[in-house]
């Protein structure tokens, strides 16, 4: 491992300069919970904002050929002035990077944050991570069944604080999850200790969402053990007729999701009551918190996505897929802004230049991805800033 990361650390002083750069190491490397095995390696390569990313992919491509397989994430690689900009529009992140991260070489400055996330937000992303990673409970759905298992191990060590023997079952590692975020959230709360149901012939569901083509279901607050015993196969055979996942969360995690990790999802009414109790029915979200997901999606792409990718893929085929799939993102992005702009009044908006045609380079292309995804970024930034906290909005 220490030689996969000395390899980045390598091709940094030998192509960039200390002074230019820096790489800093967070997630679980240096944790209790890391799996040598299993685990991925967080990296991020953040690069002055005068260097030309897109021309390190030709000696960047020589390092992850030999440590990709050992590294197994390509890093978060972007410019200085967007990594800032990222951290402010993501404090769960820059909490992440200020408690576990290390700089582990250069001395570029980098105008940090605080980390100030609240509870509930940290406590948010991490019930949203659980949701995504109980698609693995039903993997026949899936096309990629081992990332949505990834993310649920990845979770599961993070909340236990300790690395597993092996590969658990996805319904144990999810059941484990479910027990400490209802824990940690009851006494965020300030609730006392939940009363966990223990009865197995107990309903096992409360309610159902449809989310464009998942499915989401409601759980009450089961034991760990009638949590395990959940037949999901059974639940997907009679819910996910014509979607291409099932999860699950409660009704409590699926209110924070919504009030801090997706509210503009929320906002563009992308729940739909299926059955059941229905949590969002009265729920409101703050606008300047629609907007501030609305920005953190194309700054995400744009530090933790695009660059990475872009410098670890060889191969014209690749790299065809790589720069199709981002720009069928930013046609959703442009169709959001769409409904936005109906739904809730916002003024219409696009980018000033279209993207390069279908023939350019791929260098240009990408450039013109990475171009349209900081213009997205800072145009929602700048709206979060204009709008007073107290304008609420439902979902329509």
């Amino acid at each position: 491992m220490d030689r996969a990361i000395e390899g980045v650390v390598e091709f940094l002083r030998r192509e960039v300069g200390e002074e230019r750069c820096c790489l800093y190491l967070y997630g679980s490397r240096e944790q209790p919970t890391f799996q040598p095995d299993y685990s991925d390696v967080n990296l991020l390569m953040v690069i002055a904002d005068d260097v030309d990313l897109l021309a390190l992919r030709a000696a960047f491509l020589p390092v992850w050929a030999e440590h990709g397989a050992t590294l197994r994430r390509p890093p978060a690689l972007a410019h200085a002035s967007a990594v800032a900009r990222h951290l402010r529009l993501t404090p769960v992140l820059t909490q992440t990077l200020h408690e576990e991260g290390r700089c582990l070489w250069g001395d570029l400055p980098l105008d940090w944050p605080p980390a100030d996330a609240s509870p509930l937000a940290r406590l948010a992303h991490l019930a949203h991570e659980a949701m995504r990673g109980s698609a693995a409970l039903a993997p026949q759905l899936l096309t990629d069944a081992e990332a949505a298992y990834r993310r649920l191990h990845r979770l599961a060590r993070r909340l236990t604080g300790s690395a597993f023997s092996g590969l658990p079952p996805a319904a144990m590692l999810f059941a484990r999850v479910q027990i400490l975020l209802r824990e940690r959230i009851s006494a965020a709360l300030g609730l006392g200790e939940p009363n966990m149901i223990t009865d197995p012939a107990a309903p096992n569901l409360q309610g159902v969402y449809t989310a464009t083509d998942r499915v989401v279901v409601l759980l009450p607050p089961l034991s760990e053990a009638l949590l395990i015993d959940l037949d999901w196969t059974a639940i997907a055979e009679r819910l996910a007729v014509q979607h291409n996942a099932i999860e699950a969360t409660t009704a409590q995690q699926l209110v924070l999701i919504q009030e801090h990790e997706t509210p503009h999802a929320f906002a563009l009414g992308r729940f739909h009551h299926l059955w059941g109790i229905a949590p969002l029915e009265d729920l409101r979200v703050t606008l300047r918190a629609v907007l501030q997901a609305a920005a953190r999606t194309p700054s995400q792409l744009l530090v933790e996505g695009i660059g990475g990718d872009y410098v670890t893929t060889a191969g014209d085929d690749a790299l065809h897929m790589i720069v199709h799939d981002y720009q069928n993102r930013l046609l959703n992005m442009r169709l959001q802004h769409e409904l936005l702009h109906r739904l809730h009044g916002l003024e219409p908006a696009e980018p000033p230049d279209p993207l390069p045609p279908r023939g350019a380079p791929f260098a240009e292309r990408v450039a013109g991805i990475m171009a349209h995804l900081d213009w997205w970024t800072a145009h929602y930034t700048a709206l979060s800033e204009q709008t007073p906290d107290g304008v609420r909005v439902a979902a329509l």
